[in-house]
C-alpha cells in the first residue's frame, strides 16, 4: 500500500478554474490599467515586427474592459481591424501570460461616426461661422462691411 501527500495551492489574488479536461486556467483579475500599460509595453516590443501602422491602431485606441475577462477595442473603419487582426492573437497570448488570466477573450467592433462636412471655401466657413453665432449677419449690416465671398 502506497499512501499519497496531496497539497491544495490557495492564493489571495488569483483563482484557477478546473475545466472538463481537468487542465487549469488562470483567472487573475486584472484592471483596466493593467491592461492598458501592458498594451502600450505590446506595442513598443513589436513595433518593429508589425510595422508604423500596426504601432499606431495600438498606440490610438484604447482598450476597455467589459464583463471581467473580456476586452473591446472599437475601431473607426474596416481597414484598421483587418491590420489589427494580424497582431491580435500575439497581443492576446502576451496578455494571457502578463496578466496571468487564460480566460481573456478580445473583441473589436467598428464605430459608426458621423460623417463630418469639410469647410473648404471661404463662403462655406462664412456661412458655418453665421450658423454658429447669428449675430455676426447683423454686424456686417451694422457696419455696411462688403464680404468677398
Amino acid at each position: 500500500m502506497g499512501s499519497t501527500l496531496r497539497i491544495k495551492k490557495s492564493s489571495r489574488d488569483s483563482k484557477e478554474k478546473v475545466t472538463e479536461e481537468n487542465t487549469l486556467q488562470r483567472d487573475n483579475p486584472f484592471t483596466e490599467k493593467e491592461l492598458i500599460k501592458l498594451w502600450k509595453e505590446f506595442a513598443k516590443k513589436t513595433a518593429r515586427q508589425y510595422g508604423g501602422f500596426t504601432f499606431s491602431i495600438l498606440t490610438k485606441y484604447q482598450p476597455e474592459v467589459q464583463d471581467g475577462n473580456r476586452i473591446l477595442l472599437v475601431l473607426d473603419n474596416p481597414t484598421t481591424q483587418l491590420e489589427f487582426d494580424k497582431v491580435k492573437q500575439d497581443l492576446l497570448l502576451f496578455l494571457r501570460n502578463a496578466l496571468r488570466n487564460d480566460l481573456i477573450e478580445i473583441s473589436t467592433e467598428i464605430s459608426e461616426k458621423k460623417v463630418v462636412k469639410k469647410l473648404y471655401t471661404n463662403k462655406e466657413k462664412f456661412q458655418h461661422l453665421m450658423k454658429k453665432n447669428p449675430e455676426l449677419a447683423e454686424w456686417v449690416k451694422k457696419f455696411d462691411l462688403e464680404i468677398d465671398i
